[in-house]
């Protein structure tokens, strides 16, 4: 089913296109970074689909640390990223050279409650997408795990050094602009 034409779904459709550009087949990973990153990121995954491509969600901020761990902590240095890589990011790009079969966890650790969330395993095919989202994604112990980078920033912030593939100034959010 086709989602309704919007400048946000425009620019998103756009964005898929390059990525499935540089990646035409098997799986790769799609981070978006920035302040409520969320719905853009649901919104992604959402025109992905559109296309006929399996995708996955996943929030790294399902990959955090106990509060404990994590006070006073800045960056990744919130994330546990030895379990984000271990459930995650490892299985979910050895599938594509393996087998679809190989299960990934999109979630480790419910921070509302602080503690781990039960093992969920899930599946998809060899060729697949996952997007994931939250900041600190372009902190340098995360950035090498991302397939495709994209950053969301704001007018004030637009011109901010990073490694992005795609930037996008979410100004007015209804009408978002690829900047970079």
């Amino acid at each position: 089913m086709r989602l309704p034409s919007t400048p946000v779904t425009e620019l998103q459709r756009a964005l898929r296109d390059e990525v499935r550009a540089q990646f035409p087949a098997g799986r790769v990973v799609v981070a978006v970074d920035g302040d409520d990153t969320a719905a853009f990121a649901d919104g992604l995954a959402e025109v992905f689909r559109e296309s006929g491509v399996a995708v996955f969600r996943a929030r790294i901020a399902n990959f955090q640390l106990p509060r404990a761990e994590r006070a006073g902590a800045t960056g990744a240095a919130r994330y546990n990223t030895a379990t984000l890589a271990r459930v995650l990011i490892d299985p979910f790009r050895d599938a594509a050279h393996t087998s679809a079969t190989t299960g990934f966890q999109l979630a480790a650790f419910d921070a509302e409650r602080d503690m781990p969330v039960g093992s969920r395993w899930v599946t998809g095919p060899a060729s697949a997408t996952l997007v994931i989202d939250g900041p600190d994604l372009f902190d340098d112990r995360l950035v090498r795990l991302w397939d495709w980078r994209i950053r969301l920033v704001t007018g004030e912030s637009v011109g901010i050094s990073q490694t992005p593939d795609a930037v996008v100034d979410v100004t007015d959010p209804a009408e978002p602009k690829q900047v970079g």
